[in-house]
């Protein structure tokens, strides 16, 4: 069974430069693993698709459109709430 994630995080390089200036620093500044999770923050890419792939998340309808912020999740369920 693929699991379908519904909460991936990340940050725009748009937001890093307005209302997130210095969110990545914090991050690195933290220690070894902040450093890992400000440059999965900031991966938008093949990297992050291949990790997430890795991690048996279902990436099929997972689209990159560069230069654009489109995050947008569907799901269909049964009437106990069962992902379809």
């Amino acid at each position: 069974m693929r699991t379908i994630s519904v909460e991936e995080h990340f940050v725009t390089p748009a937001f890093v430069a307005g209302p997130g200036a210095g969110f990545l620093d914090r991050f690195r500044n933290s220690g070894p693993r902040g450093v890992i999770i400000a440059e999965r923050l900031s991966e938008l890419g093949e990297k992050r698709i291949a990790e997430m792939d890795a991690a048996g998340i279902d990436t099929s309808l997972v689209k990159v459109v560069d230069g654009k912020f489109t995050a947008s999740f569907f799901c269909s369920t049964d009437q106990e709430n069962n992902q379809i």
